[in-house]
């Protein structure tokens, strides 16, 4: 089975794959409409990262998988887990 996997070391919570997500599934630029969330602790800069891994159907009928091909710090990965 293949995941979107986050490495929150290069994530700046830019919120590109929020929008990305939101395109595949609604067509509209809506980050909440997006199977990931992504927020930002401002007092610590702590990032916090969540993917609706129910509704993700890992960018389905599209060339690539829109929140890897659009992330800017290149934070998203496909990974295989068992």
């Amino acid at each position: 089975m293949k995941i979107i996997a986050h490495d929150d070391n290069k994530c700046r919570a830019c919120r590109t794959c929020e929008i990305a997500c939101s395109w595949h599934h609604h067509r509209v630029f809506s980050p909440g409409l997006s199977d990931i969330q992504v927020t930002r602790n401002n007092q610590t800069g702590e990032i916090l990262w969540t993917l609706d891994t129910s509704s993700c159907d890992l960018c389905k009928d599209e060339e690539k998988h829109l929140c890897i091909k659009y992330c800017l710090y290149k934070a998203l990965t496909l990974k295989e887990v068992s």
